[in-house]
């Protein structure tokens, strides 16, 4: 049984491919090798990690993710939503689910204002932590941590909680805490590794509303 889902964002409900792409093509510091190129391309250009499973722009180089995130294409103008995602969210309030927005950032307080731009007035808490600095020296969420803090306080079972991501390494941490992992693959990725195939897939919110509901 699930009630209690956490959901990632970028790649999940916003369009994040979109704006690294705008950054790459219209930076100054970019633009003048990235210009021309099209958006199919962007893969090719930035590459994907195995362990992600998607794009990462401090994957592409750490001057360029220090410059995202500190440009304007860090904002909602070029990180649209993708078709559905306030509707699918809303309904699955309306249906009873608890439901949280996980996010990790190196701007923590930028990046709340462009969720609640998003998703203010749905039903769905936003919680948002600063990213780490990992013993490998790079820099990202521990979603593990998060949900497991996030968990205690608000007094959710590991057994009715779900969490939608789009990034093997967090779907990793989601089995590891002994929730459900759920992957929505809605950007460029990989397919789910031998190891994962067990993980629900969904590339539309129409079958994993029909999912999460079946399940509840």
């Amino acid at each position: 049984m699930i009630k209690n889902i956490f959901w990632d964002a970028d790649g999940v409900l916003t369009n994040l491919d979109a704006a690294y792409f705008a950054f790459l093509t219209k930076h100054p510091k970019y633009a003048p090798e990235h210009a021309n190129m099209e958006f199919s391309d962007l893969p090719k250009v930035m590459g994907i990690n195995p362990e992600l499973g998607s794009l990462e722009m401090s994957e592409f180089s750490k001057e360029a993710s220090n410059d995202f995130v500190h440009s304007e294409f860090f904002s909602e103008k070029w990180r649209p939503l993708y078709d559905g995602a306030r509707e699918v969210i809303a309904e699955l309030g309306r249906s009873g689910f608890n439901q949280t927005l996980a996010s990790g950032t190196h701007l923590p307080d930028e990046k709340r204002r462009v969720l609640e731009y998003y998703f203010g007035g749905l039903p769905i808490e936003i919680h948002v932590v600063e990213h780490e600095v990992f013993p490998d020296g790079k820099i990202r969420t521990d979603k593990e941590k998060m949900m497991r803090e996030f968990m205690a306080s608000h007094g959710w079972q590991l057994s009715e909680t779900a969490m939608i991501d789009d990034r093997f390494n967090n779907l990793r941490g989601a089995i590891k805490l002994g929730i459900q992992p759920i992957r929505v693959k809605k950007g460029f990725s990989t397919d789910l590794p031998a190891d994962m195939k067990f993980v629900p897939e969904f590339n539309n919110y129409e079958e994993l509303l029909k999912y999460l509901t079946e399940q509840k």
